[in-house]
């Protein structure tokens, strides 16, 4: 209808002029309205569509505007959801990393266990940490183990040496001191020459070895009843009484067989044990001489002690067929020869034997063949002794008048240590067979010597 009156046209322009304000306000981005851009260019028919819908557009103006409120509000909140999901997301992925790096070093804190293909190697440089190249932990406890060894493994085993070298010393200077507190009563001891026993045996055997014995008698009741009872020891010679006296001074171990000789001699055979029941001497009598392969045997042995040879008791005569006893059981097979079986082919051998005195030197050349051993005559030196040991030879050496007693003695040089001191098994004395010799001396004390060999 169309509009006469002048209030209606005022009325008319003051909501076109809203609209237009409206539209204004809502379509600042022409691309979101074709009316609004076509407007905007002026076109002839944009106006007129303009002027046609006029009242349409001002009657749906407020419902376009709220919903195209709603579409931004909407638009902006799922932005806004999009970013928190995104926020919250990033936020998870982190504490995530986070956690999963906790874990690993609590693991490695705890030494957890690692894959099982991981060597040792790659294990202990998991359980480190990355400042600590395994190679270094590896030396560091290689050097504390190391440190630990020196300082408690090896003194204690030092401790334990020194202790033993000290008991070794102790027993040492025990013995020693036992030696020289005898020694000591023997040359504080005062012979009564005015008692006839005493006087007797200061007669037999001079002073110094009736000191001896009679000190030693203090302490032994056997060597006290061997003293008490010289004039028991005459039956068979002055040479023989002389010698078991002595005897009984000096050796200790022969004591028993001195003790028995009067009533025991001449026995019939050897026994099979020592009939006193002690320990039979065997080996090297001293811990510091070395063992060799010939046997250590005594002619006072009391097995075969008492039994006869030239005309006396074995023990006292007897040291030729003892030193061939022993080369033969060393030498070769005759692991059961006694010097009581060499006693008895000496004695059967035509002039071989010396009345009371024993076996000739000769005997020890002549005889050795039909012993299973060849034997060499040696003179005696220092180059000779040292010669033949050193090839495995053994030597009985004959030693001059009152070098080691006041007749020939005999004994076997069995072999050398390291530095060249002589070993020597002394038939009738533990005591020189307790200690090791000097080639010079032995060259110088023999009358005579003899070498002994495998054949």
């Amino acid at each position: 209808m169309p509009i006469d009156n002048d209030e209606a046209r005022q009325a008319a322009r003051a909501r076109l002029q809203a609209r237009r304000q409206r539209s204004a306000a809502n379509g600042a981005n022409p691309s979101r309205d074709p009316h609004r851009a076509d407007a905007q260019v002026g076109s002839p028919s944009a106006r007129s569509r303009w002027a046609d819908t006029g009242n349409a557009r001002a009657a749906g103006s407020d419902t376009h505007t709220s919903n195209s409120q709603g579409t931004a509000r909407r638009a902006g909140e799922r932005r806004i959801a999009e970013s928190g999901r995104g926020t919250r997301h990033a936020a998870r992925s982190a504490t995530g990393a986070s956690t999963a790096s906790r874990a690993r070093n609590a693991a490695k804190a705890r030494g957890g266990t690692q894959p099982s293909q991981a060597s040792p190697y790659e294990r202990l440089g998991q359980m480190l940490p990355d400042s600590v190249p395994p190679i270094f932990a590896i030396a560091l406890v290689a050097a504390i183990v190391f440190t630990f060894v020196l300082t408690m493994i090896v003194p204690n085993c030092s401790r334990a040496e020194n202790a033993r070298s000290a008991t070794a010393e102790s027993q040492q200077d025990e013995t020693t001191g036992t030696a020289q507190a005898t020694q000591s009563a023997a040359d504080n001891f005062e012979v009564n020459a005015s008692d006839p026993r005493q006087a007797k045996l200061v007669e037999l055997l001079g002073e110094d070895t009736t000191r001896k014995l009679l000190v030693k008698a203090m302490g032994n009741p056997d060597v006290m009843w061997i003293a008490a009872h010289v004039d028991d020891y005459a039956f068979n010679g002055l040479e023989a009484q002389y010698k078991a006296m002595k005897l009984a001074a000096d050796e200790d171990a022969a004591v028993p067989f001195v003790r028995s000789y009067p009533t025991a001699y001449p026995q019939a055979t050897p026994s099979a044990e020592n009939p006193d029941g002690d320990a039979l001497p065997s080996g090297s009598p001293a811990s510091d001489v070395p063992e060799t392969n010939i046997p250590h045997l005594y002619q006072w042995d009391s097995r075969w002690g008492n039994t006869a040879f030239a005309n006396t008791a074995l023990g006292l005569s007897g040291a030729g067929p003892t030193c061939l006893a022993m080369v033969q059981r060393g030498l070769t097979d005759s692991g059961e020869t006694t010097p009581y079986d060499l006693a008895k082919t000496v004695q059967d051998a035509q002039n071989a034997v010396e009345d009371k005195r024993g076996m000739k030197a000769d005997y020890l050349f002549d005889g050795a063949s039909s012993l299973g051993l060849e034997c060499i005559e040696l003179y005696p030196s220092y180059n000779t002794i040292l010669e033949y040991l050193l090839t495995d030879h053994v030597i009985i050496l004959v030693s001059e008048t009152g070098a080691f007693e006041s007749w020939e003695c005999y004994c076997v040089l069995t072999g050398l240590t390291g530095n060249n001191k002589v070993i020597m098994n002394d038939p009738a004395s533990m005591e020189r067979s307790s200690k090791l010799w000097d080639i010079d001396e032995l060259a110088a004390a023999a009358k005579t010597m003899y070498a002994y060999s495998r054949p």
